[in-house]
């Protein structure tokens, strides 16, 4: 195993979070917030400073870089949703939290599920909600690189979707290709991120309050600044840049990089995962608007902007809101295989019906001859159905084993693993964080963030003894 690969990771991680560090630093400054600024400042200095020291001991190590396999890249994605939120959670630490809220904060933040221990004191300050969207604005970006490089090879998807703008490399080049990725998305996710910005500070919000918006939508974090959410701001104009970014967030980022690099036409937008993400919005805020039993048609545009919201898993919803048990199953269906949303992924559903299909079309004509189309794996497709569905049956039990309703652990469940923590609010109750819970559980529930970002399929492995003998 390439153990030196891995810890240059953790080194560059950390030097990365001590850049983007000083970005809230400065917000707490102009917002005259000085034991913020120097909780950032500290926090910038001890993660370089680690940082360094450990890309420096690894670097002297690690002579062959790209001969990293799938045990190092799965390890370097642990280490970055387990490890590196010990430190991104430091300022938070040194704000007035426990050690196990501050990291269970960090990784809320870089599993982009937004589902903060205290939503009042998550939109105290503005350092303190910038560094909460970085955080989810980074990890958004390793999410996309990950899902890029590893898990949307179809031995662990279940079917090749669109061809990323690079080559995927072999079986001992796994860290390259992360690395390849992140390049390659860098540029492009950030001026998504920023231009979403700009557009909502243009449609009237705080400029913090757009940036931290932009940062956080694009990465499907879903983090409103102003508890009521958008409809405080009271400014119907916001909808639109908002909706559009979280529309972003949820199709596949790879048919945008392509597009971005004039290497695919807009006729490319016929791909099937992307069009039937676009149906899927129509469709689903159809079925909200029809479960708030109302015939207001006046009412169904809020409804669609619901259901791109929970489908990009942001999780946030405005005016009536729709029944919970069909915003928990759009929650489940997810976005796109290569984007920020959570969720099981919309191409494996496409598999599934598919499969349906050809099924009913066989016991209709069992006796006619069928072409077998396309190069899905199904069985990668039902080991993911049946692991995320054993891992949301854990995390229920879990939550109920500690005293709370069905209701409450079940939403909170498709919550946490679907990555779309804001959908806490809908279940019975108004709960508006995961202050309710308490810390032991919120472990458990860190824990699940974790599971749901990874490719069940390839965490299957970690498993396997032969695995790391061989």
């Amino acid at each position: 195993m390439n153990s030196s690969a891995i810890v240059s990771y953790i080194g560059r991680a950390l030097l990365l979070l001590a850049v983007a560090a000083l970005l809230p630093m400065v917000a707490a400054l102009l917002e005259r917030d000085i034991s913020g600024a120097l909780s950032f400042a500290f926090s910038a200095l001890l993660m370089g400073f680690l940082g360094g020291g450990f890309y420096y001991a690894s670097h002297r190590e690690n002579r062959d870089k790209e001969t990293s396999g799938l045990r190092e890249i799965i390890l370097v994605l642990l280490a970055w949703w387990l490890i590196v939120p010990i430190f991104a959670g430091l300022p938070f630490v040194l704000g007035g939290m426990s050690f196990v809220d501050g990291w269970y904060e960090a990784v809320s933040a870089m599993t982009t599920t937004g589902a903060w221990v205290n939503a009042a004191e998550a939109r105290a300050s503005d350092g303190g909600m910038l560094w909460r969207a970085v955080l989810q604005s980074l990890g958004g970006l390793v999410s996309l690189a990950a899902a890029a490089a590893v898990f949307v090879r179809p031995q662990f998807l279940g079917v090749t979707t669109v061809t990323p703008p690079f080559s995927l490399g072999g079986e001992t080049a796994y860290l390259h290709t992360f690395n390849t990725a992140l390049r390659s998305f860098f540029p492009i996710y950030i001026a998504l991120s920023l231009f979403a910005a700009i557009s909502i500070s243009i449609a009237g919000a705080p400029a913090i309050d757009a940036l931290v918006m932009g940062l956080s939508l694009m990465a499907s974090g879903g983090f409103i600044p102003k508890d009521g959410g958008l409809a405080a701001y009271q400014n119907s104009v916001l909808i639109f840049p908002v909706f559009l970014t979280m529309v972003l967030s949820g199709v596949n980022f790879i048919l945008i990089v392509r597009i971005a690099d004039q290497r695919a036409r807009l006729r490319d937008l016929k791909e099937k995962e992307t069009r039937l993400f676009i149906i899927f919005i129509l469709l689903v805020g159809l079925l909200y608007w029809i479960s708030t039993d109302s015939r207001n048609l006046t009412l169904l545009p809020m409804q669609i902007f619901n259901a791109a919201s929970v489908l990009s898993t942001n999780g946030i919803t405005m005016g009536v809101s729709p029944e919970l048990v069909p915003v928990l199953v759009t929650a489940v269906i997810g976005g796109s295989a290569v984007s920020t949303a959570g969720g099981i992924k919309i191409i494996r559903w496409i598999i599934t019906f598919g499969r349906a299909r050809q099924e009913l079309w066989k016991l209709v004509h069992p006796h006619g001859v069928q072409t077998e189309t396309g190069t899905a794996n199904e069985l990668a497709v039902w080991i993911h159905f049946i692991a995320f569905t054993m891992l949301l049956a854990l995390m229920v039990l879990m939550i109920t084993i500690f005293g709370h309703s069905l209701e409450l652990a079940v939403t909170g469940a498709v919550a946490v693993i679907s990555n779309a923590g804001p959908l806490i609010s809908l279940a019975p109750g108004s709960f508006a964080d995961y202050g309710i819970f308490n810390s032991d559980l919120r472990i458990i529930l860190a824990l699940g963030m974790v599971l749901g970002r990874m490719e069940l399929v390839v965490l299957l492995a970690l498993f396997n003894r032969t695995f790391w003998l061989r």
